[in-house]
């Protein structure tokens, strides 16, 4: 009877361990099918996530980009266009540039959104977060036809905002030459229809009324140079 009881009791331990086994083993096979691992850079960067926590960080990426957006000085604004413009060629190299440029980018994106005026900052931001976004999910590799695309679309939208800062910059240096070739000439001008005088026997024109003996005659500076007449050395030229 004693020897029946132990072997009963031994037989239900056996099954008990068999079955928390089993348990544990679809667990972590369930868990692992869940989950498909990300490689965050094609270029090598060591660092591998999940599906599930590369959106998740993209998702978390997007909200603090829109939130900064809405206060972002111009200062800030300078700094996600410098940062997009020295890094997007090389921005798979690690982590910590991907997100980087995705937070450039949303915050160009966000800050301008719906500002006519500032559209190519706009496609700017888009066009980075694009380039950035969807290889860091997994869903895209760094040397796809897609991604070339997209930087090439963001040298265009760089290319475009540098000449529309450097075109008011000429256009205000043509006006401040035209302001001063007008004023050289209204100058001119005005010395020109100076009076001066002039004796019928003499070779000089005078500031001077009299500058000496004789009768004098005025007349403007421009005609007594058609006359010839040189600058009087005591009234002119001291």
């Amino acid at each position: 009877m004693k020897k029946r009881i132990m072997t009963i009791l031994s037989a239900a331990i056996l099954a008990v361990m068999l079955t928390a086994c089993g348990s544990s083993v679809d667990t972590s096979q369930t868990s692992t099918s869940t989950q498909k691992p990300v490689a965050s850079s094609e270029q090598g960067s060591g660092v591998v996530q999940t599906e599930d926590t590369a959106a998740s960080a993209v998702d978390a990426i997007t909200r603090k980009a829109r939130d900064a957006a809405n206060t972002a000085t111009d200062d800030e604004v300078s700094e996600a266009y410098t940062y997009i413009k020295t890094n997007y060629t090389d921005c798979f190299k690690d982590t910590e540039t991907m997100e980087q440029m995705m937070y450039a980018g949303w915050l160009l994106e966000y800050k301008y959104e719906g500002n006519a005026e500032k559209q190519a900052y706009h496609d700017l931001g888009q066009s980075a977060e694009q380039l950035v976004k969807y290889v860091y999910r997994g869903a895209d590799t760094a040397d796809s036809d897609n991604t070339q695309a997209s930087k090439e679309q963001i040298q265009a939208f760089l290319d475009e905002i540098e000449q529309a800062t450097v075109e008011p910059a000429e256009t205000q240096a043509d006006a401040s030459s035209n302001t001063d070739h007008t004023d050289a000439s209204a100058s001119s001008d005005q010395e020109a229809s100076r009076t001066v005088y002039y004796t019928k026997s003499g070779k000089k024109y005078h500031y001077a009324n009299p500058c000496g003996r004789g009768t004098y005659y005025p007349c403007t500076l421009a005609e007594a140079q058609s006359r010839g007449l040189e600058p009087c050395g005591k009234c002119v030229l001291r």
